[in-house]
């Protein structure tokens, strides 16, 4: 596993820890509904823009895979098509 996917993984476990923590800290404290809104609300809030930010860090990823994947894909095309240029026994370079 890449040291990027462990990142998400661990950015994903927090989130997940996160959330179900919140849920179980709702149901096992007694408060009024008004308070129990309010506090959703703002967890909601924090959830969404984690996840925002978990979006945003995967697609950043994403994208730089493709662009070494093309990278890669354009040095191996170039290399095999010297081979199919060359002469046998010529070197290659």
């Amino acid at each position: 596993m890449s040291d990027e996917n462990k990142g998400l993984n661990f950015l994903f476990g927090v989130f997940l820890g996160s959330l179900i923590g919140a849920s179980v800290a709702i149901l096992l404290t007694p408060q009024s509904g008004e308070k129990t809104r309010d506090y959703l609300r703002e967890k909601f809030a924090e959830g969404k823009e984690k996840a925002q930010d978990l979006a945003q860090d995967l697609k950043e990823n994403v994208e730089e895979l493709m662009e070494k994947s093309k990278k890669i894909v354009q040095e191996n095309k170039n290399f095999w098509s010297n081979i199919t240029k060359s002469e046998p026994g010529e070197e290659l370079s």
